[in-house]
Parts: C-alpha cells; structure tokens; sequence
C-alpha cells in the first residue's frame, strides 16, 4: 500500500452539502446527529480496520496504529487528523459467515477516499491519496426505478407462536436465576413495492427523529440504515459520553396521556429494574479505566416518536485510553444483550434463530486523537433490493410479561416502519 496523505480543506458553510448516488460505484457512508448539527459524509475508503472474534478491537487498535504512523496531513484544524468510519456487529463470531461477511463483517472502520465534515459551524472537505482506493469500490447495483411506490408488505420472520415460546424460555431462565436479564431481538422481513429511493427514506426518518444518531452504510446492492435514540460512546478531549437506555412504553394521544405513561414508566418497578441493570454496567466497565465516573441517582425520560424510555447520562473522564478500547469494555451492554452479558449471548447464540450482524452493535467514528462518536445500532434496516429486514428487541426481567415485551417489539419496529409507510 503506497503512503496515504490527508488533505484538509475547509468550505464555505453554505456551500451545498453533497448527496452522492449509490450506483456510483464507491461505498457511501453518512452519520448525522441533527440536534448538534454534526454531519459526516464519506466516499470510498483507501485504508480499512478489520476485526474478527473475540480480539477483533485489538486487531483494529494494531491496525490503526500501523497505517497512522505513516500518515502525511496537511491543514487539518485539531489534532484527531485521520476520520475512520465504519462500525461493528453485534457479535463478534457471527454464525452465518457468508452473509455477514458479504456485507457487514464483525468489525470494519474505513478511512475514506473523500469526507465531508461539519461541526460548530464550520465544513471541511477531506481528500486521501495513496493507499488502496479499490477497497472502497464496489459493483454498482441495476439501476431500478427511483419511485418508491405505495406498497409495503410483510413476508416473513419467525412465526409469532415461535416468538412467543423464545420470550417464555427467556422468562423462565430469568425466574430460575440463570440470568438477570435477557434481551430477545425479533427480526421482521419486508418486501418494498420497487426500488428504496434511500434519500427519500433518510429525509422521512430524519423529520420523524429529530434527536436521534442517524446513520447509513451503502455497500453496491446492501444498504445498512437507521435512526438510533441510543450512544454507546463519545470520547472527546478525554471526557466520556455514554447512555444508559433501557425501559420502555407508548407515548400517549394527548399531553395527558402522554404524562399519565410517562409516570407509570418512572414509577414501574420492573423498568426501573432494567434499567438499573445497564447503568451499573456502564459505571462498572469505565471505572478501571477512567477518573470522575459520575451518573445522576434518578434517570430522565427521553421522549422520541412513538416511544418513551429511561434515560442515564453517564460521564467520565478517560486516564488515557482511546475510544475502542472503551467500546471493548462496554459492549454489548445490558440493553442490547442482558446481564451477566458472557451468559446472556450464549443464550442468544443459541435460541435467538438468526444473526443480529450490526442491529446492536455499533456505528459511527473514530478520530487519530483516540477519540470519537459512536451509537447503539438500533432502530435499523438492512436492505438488499426489494427486500428488508427490520430489528428489535425488548428486555426480559424477572417481572416481565412475555405478551408485553411481544409488544415494545411491535413499537419500536412501527417507529421505524412508520416513515417507509409513508414513502
């Protein structure tokens, strides 16, 4: 691989973003967080952390460290120079291999051929040369009507009574003290009335998530999307950023009803009990390796479309270690996987009937300074021409209804069925 050189440009801040096409032959990624105004658009890729199994963070930490060291850049503004991009599954042994591997393999960050940056304010246009363009190149898909017509229908996935039987089984290995908690995923197969027009489908879900990460990978004929109202980690300056979000119910049809579930949510011992799970995991994992870990006593409700959930904001500060190393140490967390998580994915891996690939894992981007931003793959579709699969999940405890956690599945799916609808 020939030396790589970084050039930093920065652009008029009302310049016009870019919104490149996916039949242009090159993988497209974009991040977006509207609320803080931080978009990130990349093109291509000239260099790539791979990561398989259990070591696959540290396969990408060598990686990383190995093709920064030769790094040339010129006019970056801070000192975090190189932008990786990219994510992670949510295991890291996935059990169809062809398939995960043909399209989101367990752990791959890109440095891309061109980024677009904005954040505070200000744009920057980032061209690489030198290393591996062709990583980044991918066969172009059959072009297919732009128009998405008004027809969405539901093919397959596990039969509900299948389902069901998987949430009762969860139930009774919590009761039996096995476990503490369990996080079942559904997985929900759609077929689309014609081609996705994928700009349409961001906008729709843009508008219908305001304050959520939003995030797409476009890899030829595979398009990995979502809307998730959930961080796994943000390291910046050394100060760390992590979510915990676990416990759930309905928004209401009016500011009365909305208020009325909204304390039947604070006041559920069962969701708070959830939700305790994953704050004590957050703490716990940063401790060893950061000062000043702090998380308020009570959690907050986050308010989104359709859905409502507790919400802790935990804080630290880093002693030195970057953002994957901390990623290691949290995922997957009890709000994706369950508690203790070692036992929780042996369950998983076992009765779940599918693989997750990246729905639960991670997304976003990583900086040269050991810092970055990345969220809980949650909210998600994979798409592959006319078809789709949808994901969800919801947490077992020993108080659960099966019935009910049944039906957090449906809700959190319609949040993002809702605007596919619409198209």
């Amino acid at each position: 691989m020939t030396p790589i050189r970084l050039c930093w440009q920065e652009l008029p801040a009302h310049e016009a973003w870019p919104d490149p096409c996916p039949e242009a032959g090159e993988e497209i990624f974009g991040w977006e967080l509207p609320e803080r105004g931080e978009v990130v658009l990349a093109l291509g890729a000239v260099a790539e952390l791979m990561g398989h199994g259990a070591g696959r963070f540290e396969e990408a930490r060598r990686a990383r460290t190995a093709v920064e060291a030769g790094l040339r850049v010129d006019g970056c503004p801070d000192a975090g120079a190189p932008r990786w991009v990219g994510g992670f599954a949510f295991d890291g042994e996935p059990r169809d291999e062809g398939e995960v591997e043909g399209a989101l393999p367990p752990l791959r960050f890109v440095l891309p051929r061109v980024l677009w940056w904005r954040r505070q304010g200000r744009v920057f246009r980032v061209e690489a040369s030198g290393g591996d363009p062709s990583l980044g190149r991918v066969p172009a898909p059959a072009r297919a009507p732009c128009e998405v017509r008004r027809s969405l229908r539901i093919e397959a996935g596990a039969p509900l009574v299948e389902d069901q039987a998987r949430f009762r089984e969860a139930l009774a290995r919590v009761r039996d003290g096995s476990l503490q908690k369990l996080v079942v995923a559904r997985r929900l197969e759609v077929r689309l009335g014609a081609h996705v027009d994928l700009r349409r489908a961001r906008a729709r879900l843009r508008r219908a998530h305001p304050s959520s990460h939003h995030y797409r990978l476009v890899r030829g004929a595979r398009a990995f999307l979502g809307a998730s109202p959930e961080r796994l980690l943000r390291v910046v300056g050394g100060q760390v950023e992590a979510d915990a979000l676990a416990g759930s119910a309905p928004r209401g049809c009016s500011p009365q009803g909305d208020a009325a579930l909204r304390r039947s949510l604070v006041e559920s011992k069962k969701e708070q009990e959830e939700h305790a799970f994953v704050v004590r995991h957050l703490c716990e994992r940063l401790a060893p390796l950061c000062d000043e870990v702090w998380a308020p006593e009570a959690p907050r409700v986050r308010a989104t479309e359709g859905i409502q959930h507790l919400h802790t904001p935990v804080r630290a500060r880093s002693r030195g270690a970057d953002l994957l190393t901390l990623a290691e140490r949290l995922h997957p967390t009890p709000a994706v996987a369950g508690t203790p998580c070692e036992a929780a994915q042996a369950w998983l891996r076992e009765h779940e009937g599918f693989d997750r690939g990246w729905y639960a894992g991670g997304v976003g981007w990583l900086d040269g300074a050991g810092g970055g931003d990345i969220a809980v793959a949650l909210r998600c579709a994979l798409l592959h021409g006319h078809r789709g699969s949808l994901y969800a999940g919801a947490g077992v405890v020993a108080g659960s209804d099966p019935e009910a956690e049944i039906a957090e599945t449906r809700l959190k799916m319609r949040a993002l069925l809702d605007p596919w609808l619409e198209l």
